[in-house]
């Protein structure tokens, strides 16, 4: 992957034009091929729930939803608001 990045960096002129190659090349394929691999090695596989509530720890939000549809409502609220987490 590190010379993949590197062949892409070498042959764009910006860093819009290197965004754009690399995802073409990163895709939703290998997106979950990504995924299936580092949950058997770096992470551990959890409920959603569990991920959004450490995420939201992680990012600051010290009271966390703890329905689904709450943390869904959160996520649509900062989308909306262009804010980051």
């Amino acid at each position: 992957m590190i010379q993949k990045i590197d062949e892409v960096k070498s042959n764009t002129s910006s860093e819009n034009k290197f965004i754009k190659r690399f995802f073409q090349w990163f895709d939703g394929f290998k997106v979950v091929k990504f995924l299936n691999y580092s949950h058997s090695v770096a992470y551990k596989k959890l409920p959603v729930e569990n991920a959004i509530t450490q995420l939201l720890i992680k990012s600051g939000y010290n009271n966390p939803p703890e329905e689904a549809e709450k943390m869904l409502s959160l996520f649509r609220n900062i989308d909306k608001n262009g804010t980051n987490l």
